[in-house]
């Protein structure tokens, strides 16, 4: 191994220096200060030292006020603070490749030690000016004595973080070891430090050596887990989806360490599941269990421009970050951004040979001649059929393709046309794509399922003008249409509704949160102990109102779900007494409340009614009722509540709402730092 050498090039202690007149009142101070008379301004007060307190013994600082003597001694101990603030450069002379990430560390290191055992030793009061002077004075031997005790503590302390974290990873509680691991580095960034500063006030410096417990070490150990921490498939790669709706198996992932020839499952650490190609429901979060295993269910495909989706499984990165505090933590982890596993299934939707219908084909036929009715003889234009929408939800859907491909072969028949193969993309405009792929022409279109049956509707357009060149519908009706395709249709109008269904709970639940009397009946107040929380931060409800009644206490979630805060399985009784708080949960409850996410702005409401006909039927198996957006259930509870109130007399009841925010662990910021300015 090579040898390492430094040379100090730059070492400035800065003392004050401050000009005055020559006549002033002087304090002096050995135990307690003491007022006398001197003509001339003490020597000290220009930087030319005590004579008392020579600097090879003594740091001295020296503070100025033109307030009074307190505050001119509160200067003097900063400013002797301030002169132990010292850049170090050095120069690297030899280093080896191996060492060199370690020795680059002490390069430039910039010194702030908090000084115990300052006392002012001397003051002077300059009458002309109204300007007091303070000496602040510390013994260089108790400096050293600190930082040599605090050197000895923080040592001592490596050696234990160490051990812990040796233990944690050998163990295979990686997120625990790392954490211990960086405590150990960032306290060994400051042990060194401290060792710079002791090698100042020593008047020499020394060699940095390798440590038996050191920042390198545990440097060195967070790399090898980052380096070693991986994701692996399992199972349920390569499915096939045949119609719409969502894969049979869910997505299996397994993280593990990699060492030597093996690789130990990780538990505890978080993933997340997202798309790289294609779009779909899935469980976007997780996280690897004893074993590992961390997996995701597509639940529904909801782009099928697309034969093959991918979906990707990498480490949750801001959620790993989260545990951590302190310097080069990103620079660390970084490689982790890097490391994910790709799972692909297929769309298999079914080919034109399936439709046998004769008036099938014959209304295809018809839209396809009244499509190119208007473009001119002698031509040999190329084009291409770049989109079908169903207007039930704005968007491409199985059918779609089907539909599309049917158009193509149909058009492919006539004499003097090129139809091209076109990849529709959402980024660019329908017109970009035909300039992209050199189209004369381009057709769009959408459809929509009617009692009487399909509705088609297609344009030609020009491309480069955007004109409108021919329009054509044509209608199918539903016994025309192929088995195979109704299911397709029919699977959409499921779609539909559902998203109908979260259309009805919205409006609902927004009606629900704007209700109120037009008279107050009760003064009613929920809160919490701040406006803010953290994901994993405690949450307690507190409850009172000025009548007794009985209460409703929604807990509206930013995603638009619902948990029936109060009452609940532990407390059933939802009447509450005039004049009396009532908290949730309770001790009594036997656990704390944790912020679950997800992020964003959480509402509550508090109804509370004076008789104790129930407003929500409670299913309390669980503990707390909930009401899921997006199903029919849910729609309908939200609905009824609104129409119970909206019914009831306005005496009878009242409500209270507020807000909270939740952020993600470790992302608060302050809300409110953006607006706009009012016109002029």
């Amino acid at each position: 191994m090579s040898s390492k050498t430094f040379t100090t090039l730059l070492l400035a202690l800065l003392i004050p220096f401050y000009s005055s007149c020559q006549t002033g009142q002087i304090i002096s101070q050995s135990k307690k200060p003491s007022l006398t008379t001197q003509s001339e301004r003490p020597d000290w007060i220009s930087g030319k030292g005590h004579s008392d307190f020579p600097q090879n013994l003594y740091l001295v600082g020296v503070g100025v006020s033109n307030k009074n003597s307190v505050s001119a001694n509160d200067s003097a101990r900063l400013n002797l603070a301030k002169n132990l603030k010292v850049k170090i450069h050095s120069k690297l002379i030899d280093v080896s490749t191996n060492e060199k990430s370690y020795v680059e560390s002490f390069l430039k290191t910039e010194v702030d030690t908090v000084l115990e055992g300052v006392e002012i030793k001397d003051g002077w009061h300059d009458q002309n000016k109204e300007l007091y002077y303070s000496l602040a004075v510390v013994e260089k031997r108790l400096v050293v004595a600190n930082i040599q005790s605090k050197i000895k503590t923080i040592s001592l302390d490596l050696e234990r973080i160490m051990k812990s974290g040796v233990e944690s990873e050998t163990n295979h509680k990686i997120i625990k070891a790392l954490t211990y691991y960086f405590s150990g580095y960032q306290q060994s960034l400051a042990l060194n430090r401290l060792k710079n500063t002791l090698e100042i006030l020593n008047h020499s410096f020394v060699i940095p050596t390798i440590q038996e417990v050191n920042v390198r070490d545990f440097e060195m150990k967070i790399k090898s887990i980052v380096h070693n921490l991986s994701i692996v498939a399992s199972s349920g790669e390569d499915q096939t989806i045949k119609i719409q709706g969502g894969l049979n198996h869910p997505l299996i992932g397994k993280v593990v360490l990699v060492e030597k020839d093996k690789s130990i499952p990780v538990s505890s650490i978080p993933v997340v599941f997202s798309y790289v190609s294609g779009n779909g429901e899935l469980d976007k979060n997780d996280l690897s269990g004893i074993d590992g295993i961390v997996q995701t269910r597509v639940h529904k495909v909801s782009s099928f421009d697309e034969s093959q989706h991918s979906v990707r499984l990498s480490f949750d990165y801001p959620k790993i970050r989260s545990n951590f505090t302190g310097e080069h933590i990103d620079q660390l982890l970084l490689p982790l951004k890097n490391k994910y596993k790709d799972f692909t299934y297929t769309i298999n939707i079914p080919q034109l040979i399936s439709r046998t219908s004769k008036t099938w084909k014959d209304g295809m036929t018809e839209l396809s001649n009244q499509l190119i009715r208007n473009i001119p003889p002698g031509m040999n234009p190329t084009l291409g059929v770049l989109v079908f929408r169903d207007l039930r939800i704005n968007q491409t859907t199985p059918f779609s393709r089907v539909f599309m491909e049917d158009i193509k072969n149909i058009l492919a028949q006539a004499d003097n046309l090129n139809v091209k193969e076109v990849k529709f993309t959402k980024e660019n405009s329908a017109d970009e794509i035909a300039k992209q792929y050199g189209l004369n022409y381009y057709i769009t279109g959408s459809y929509r399922m009617e009692q009487g049956g399909l509705d088609i509707r297609s344009s030609l357009i020009e491309t480069g003008t955007n004109n409108l060149h021919s329009s054509a519908n044509t209608l199918i009706r539903r016994e025309d249409l192929n088995p195979n395709d109704l299911l397709l249709l029919e699977a959409t109008a499921d779609e539909f509704n559902h998203i109908q269904s979260n259309r009805k709970y919205q409006e609902s639940l927004e009606k629900l949160i704007n209700l109120k009397p037009n008279k107050s009946s009760f003064n009613i107040k929920v809160w919490t102990d701040k406006n803010e929380y953290e994901i994993d931060q405690e949450i307690v409800f507190n409850i009172k109102t000025d009548k007794s009644g009985y209460l409703t206490l929604l807990d509206i979630s930013p995603n638009g779900n619902i948990t029936v805060i109060f009452p609940n399985k532990y407390h059933e009784d939802n009447f509450i007494r005039q004049e009396v708080t009532y908290k949730v949960p309770t001790p009594s409850y036997g656990f704390d409340f944790k912020v679950q996410g997800p992020i964003g702005l959480e509402r509550l409401k508090a109804i509370v009614t004076s008789n104790s006909s129930p407003l929500l039927h409670l299913d309390l198996t669980k503990g707390f009722h909930t009401i899921k957006k997006g199903t029919t259930i849910g729609s309908n509870e939200i609905h009824s509540l609104v129409k119970k109130l909206n019914n009831m007399d306005i005496s009878k009841w009242d409500q209270f709402y507020s807000e909270i925010f939740i952020f993600n662990r470790g992302d608060s910021y302050e809300r409110g730092s953006r607006s706009i300015l009012p016109s002029k």
